[in-house]
């Protein structure tokens, strides 16, 4: 039914006397994290619905944060027509960190995987306190505090020390770094309790458990455009899997020593880097997910 006329007449009674008002002043800060956070959104919404516009948009937001809120290798907190001064906190590492791996895997292309090493690497290095092995939520040597907290529970968004915890999950699969493995095993398990107590408060670091608890499926892909192969996968969800691919060669662990054929890509479907029987297709390796 049409809305009544008295109705447009009250709204734009309401919108002339509003106009009147000083107008409250709109929050337009570019800020890394969250955008970060839309990287990653961005690339499984294309993966999903085979929207290669969506991956387009995504990689451009990356070019954005590196021109523009990357200064001497650190990330910068936000821009807004030009970038803070203030150097990034652990949720924008932490979330970059996800985007990169993210971007890697819908587009193969290592300079992404090898973004998310350097920044995990400065991370370990400016951020983590080796005296209760989690992550400050401020980098050594920022602006001073009072003082330097930690960011544990989740919260609307999960918190950063459980991404990173997951990320150093994943990296050191892609990486075979056992250390970051053993760092990430310890924060995880360590809030075991918490978890059980709140867990309403704790999906985050619950997903990490999961994560840890599961392990990775890899998938490596060899041959001509292996990125268009991986978009295959999206057919279904597999929550637990890591994928890497080459048209080439590449001296990832994941991927090092795999057979290259130009015209027929090849699918190797692994497990702590033990391999079952290549196969071409992406109904086998799924069907070979599926045994797993």
């Amino acid at each position: 039914s049409e809305r009544p006329a008295a109705i447009d007449q009250i709204s734009g009674r309401l919108l002339t006397q509003r106009n009147k008002r000083v107008r409250p002043g709109t929050d337009d800060k570019i800020i890394t994290s969250w955008n970060a956070m839309l990287i990653k959104g961005l690339i499984d919404a294309g993966l999903a619905i085979h929207d290669d516009s969506l991956i387009d948009s995504a990689r451009a937001i990356y070019q954005f944060i590196q021109k523009h809120l990357t200064r001497d290798g650190k990330l910068l907190r936000s821009f807004r027509n030009k970038a803070t001064t203030t150097e990034g906190f652990l949720d924008d590492y932490a979330f970059m960190i996800q985007a990169c791996i993210s971007l890697y895997e819908a587009t193969f292309d290592e300079a992404y995987l090898r973004e998310a090493c350097r920044l995990m690497e400065y991370t370990l290095d400016s951020f983590y306190d080796t005296a209760d092995g989690y992550f400050f939520y401020t980098a050594e040597g920022s602006a001073q505090l009072i003082s330097r907290k930690k960011e544990l529970h989740d919260n609307v968004i999960p918190s950063s020390n459980g991404l990173m915890a997951s990320m150093l999950l994943r990296l050191s699969c892609y990486y075979d770094r056992n250390e970051w493995r053993s760092i990430a095993e310890a924060m995880i398990l360590k809030q075991a309790d918490t978890m059980r107590r709140s867990s309403a408060y704790m999906c985050g670091w619950s997903m990490a458990l999961q994560e840890l608890i599961h392990g990775y499926d890899e998938v490596a892909i060899t041959g001509n455009h292996p990125e268009k192969i991986r978009k295959e996968f999206a057919r279904e969800f597999f929550p637990f899997i890591l994928f890497a691919g080459t048209d080439s060669s590449s001296d990832l662990p994941l991927l090092k020593g795999k057979s290259l054929q130009a015209e027929t890509p090849v699918i190797f479907v692994c497990r702590n880097y033990a391999c079952q029987e290549p196969v071409t297709t992406v109904e086998q390796a799924i069907e070979q997910l599926r045994e797993k």
